[in-house]
């Protein structure tokens, strides 16, 4: 059985792919908000985590050594 971090993470990634599909600016917006209300259920996420969601997000790679305070001001 998937844990509950786990479906909300996967949902969010989920979300943030298909905002990065989206066709109109509406739907990239409702498909983000969705994915960060996912997000914000997580209890606990590591580093690589955010890293990974920023970059299916944004479409940018981050430095290895990037922090999440830089990944969230981004």
């Amino acid at each position: 059985m998937e844990t509950d971090d786990r479906y909300y993470f996967r949902r969010a990634c989920e979300e943030f792919e298909g905002a990065r599909r989206a066709v109109t600016p509406a739907a990239r917006r409702r498909r983000r908000e969705l994915a960060e209300t996912f997000l914000k259920r997580v209890d606990r996420m590591d580093a690589t985590r955010i890293k990974t969601i920023f970059e299916l997000q944004s479409g940018i790679r981050v430095p290895p050594d990037a922090s999440q305070d830089q990944l969230h001001a981004a």
